[in-house]
């Protein structure tokens, strides 16, 4: 045991060494964006079409932004907070986004797809009679994304500096056991 704390001692410092000189890469945060198109197939708004539009985080998938006008009233991220985007691998497969209306605002849901984009769906009810509920199509279109920033990485000189003080420790401790001999 002895004889392998002065390795051990000589062993740290080097590789804190090795650890500072390293490069970390930075970790890209990236925020994607989408417009999307809803066309409504059924119920009382049959054949109306509705635009709006989202971002969110890729690190997350939680929804930053959100704007759609939907029947006379405007919505953004704040009527779901928990909206998120759904995927499969690397395949976007839509946006899950929902609002419980009241008697004086309508209901709605943006519903991803299952197997792939082509699924998603958009459904409604209007709460107010005899207005039925509906459902509608979705088309999302990406937006090119702007050049994002690079985060940095947790460096890894504060690694190094840990095994620098450790190294500094059991120096004085290897120095100290040879003194008590």
């Amino acid at each position: 045991m002895k004889r392998s704390l002065p390795r051990l001692a000589l062993t740290t410092p080097c590789l804190a060494l090795t650890i500072s000189i390293v490069n970390a890469l930075p970790v890209k945060a990236l925020t994607i964006e989408y417009d999307f198109n809803v066309s409504i197939d059924s119920g009382s708004l049959i054949s109306n079409t509705y635009l709006g539009n989202f971002s969110y985080d890729s690190t997350t998938n939680i929804v930053s932004a959100f704007s759609f006008s939907f029947d006379g009233i405007d919505y953004d991220q704040t009527f779901d907070p928990n909206a998120s985007i759904a995927q499969s691998g690397p395949n976007f497969l839509g946006l899950i986004f929902s609002f419980d209306g009241s008697p004086s605002s309508p209901s709605f849901s943006f519903v991803p797809g299952s197997i792939d984009l082509s699924d998603a769906y958009f459904a409604y009810d209007l709460n107010r009679d005899p207005d039925p509920a509906g459902f509608g199509s979705i088309l999302y279109q990406r937006v090119n994304p702007p050049a994002s920033d690079s985060v940095p990485a947790p460096l890894p000189v504060m690694g190094a500096a840990a095994f620098f003080t450790y190294s500094r420790k059991l120096r004085k401790r290897i120095l100290r056991s040879r003194t008590f001999k």
